[in-house]
Order: structure tokens, then C-alpha cells, then sequence
């Protein structure tokens, strides 16, 4: 999608929220929907690159309300890859799992974004999981981790029985 066709799409929303009386919704979309029309042609994926390039060059993203250091990006990179390698190799996770809950270098915001690249990274989404402590980012990893494995033990479980009942 080009950011062309995402402005289309805002201006069609904004009128849903005007025609239903959502006047302050509408605005705010009409403002989006300018804001990003200035590159027609761009797709969004480079959009949100640019957006995000240019908020980190400022300060925006990176840095706490706190003004605590911004995110050790090689501790979140070595460990959302480890995790992503594990697999559901529950040995594997579990070492790996063990390494980050002792890491004195992983502190809560790493906590979040290991937690966020975890769940997003295999189905190439983008959501932003919020969490209040590192204790609930990890509980996060760990749950992700089993309802990985129980979906792959069906799938396989419905494998064995596909391939049983078709011989």
C-alpha cells in the first residue's frame, strides 16, 4: 500500500466519523490523512521508516518520560534472536529464557521490546504490547512460548492423523 492509497482511505473514514456526529474523530483523521500526504507515491512501510528514523534522531523514541538511557538495542537484538532460535525446543527455551530473567543488563524497557519482537516478529506484525513490569514482559514471553508449542503439538498431532487416515 502506497501512502496515496492510505490517505484515500483516511479521508473515507473521516467521513464515516463526520456522518455519525464524531466531529473531533473526524478532525483528527482529516489531520493524519494531511499530515502523510505529502509523498504520494511512498509506501507506507518506507513512511513509518522515514517517521521512525526521523523520531529517533530527535529523542522521541528511545528515550523514557524519565529520561532513562534509550534501549540497549545489541541486548534486545541478542536475545529476541536467541528466543526467536529456540524455537520450541523447550530445553533450548528454558536456557535461554533462564539468561534473560538473570541478565542484570536487561532492564524493564529491553524487557518490553524483547517481549514485543518475540510475539511480533514471526507473523511480521507490528502490535506494541504494553506492560507495567518486567515481571509481566516476561510471564509475556513464556505464555507466547507455550501457545507456540501447543499450536505446533496440534499441528502435528493433526499431521499423524491426516496421514493415518489417508493410507
Amino acid at each position: 500500500m502506497n501512502v496515496r492509497e492510505l490517505q484515500e482511505t483516511l479521508l473515507k473514514l473521516e467521513d464515516v466519523y463526520a456522518s455519525a456526529g464524531a466531529t473531533k474523530q473526524a478532525s483528527s483523521i482529516a489531520m493524519l490523512a494531511k499530515t502523510i500526504g505529502g509523498r504520494p507515491d511512498l509506501s507506507v512501510d518506507d513512511l513509518i521508516s522515514e517517521i521512525r528514523l526521523k523520531l529517533s534522531v530527535s529523542g522521541l523514541i528511545g528515550a523514557s518520560k524519565n529520561n532513562e538511557p534509550a534501549l540497549n538495542a545489541a541486548i534486545v537484538d541478542q536475545y529476541s534472536e536467541l528466543l526467536a532460535l529456540a524455537g520450541t525446543d523447550r530445553t533450548e527455551f528454558d536456557r535461554v529464557f533462564a539468561a534473560l530473567k538473570g541478565e542484570a543488563a536487561v532492564k524493564s524497557n529491553e524487557c518490553f521490546a524483547i517481549a514485543n519482537r518475540y510475539k511480533n516478529d514471526p507473523i511480521n506484525a507490528s502490535f506494541l504490547f504494553k506492560f507495567s513490569s518486567k515481571r509481566e514482559a516476561l510471564d509475556f514471553i513464556f505464555d507466547t512460548y507455550i501457545g507456540r508449542a501447543q499450536a505446533e503439538s496440534k499441528a502435528g498431532i493433526i499431521d499423524r492423523i491426516t496421514n493415518w487416515a489417508t493410507r
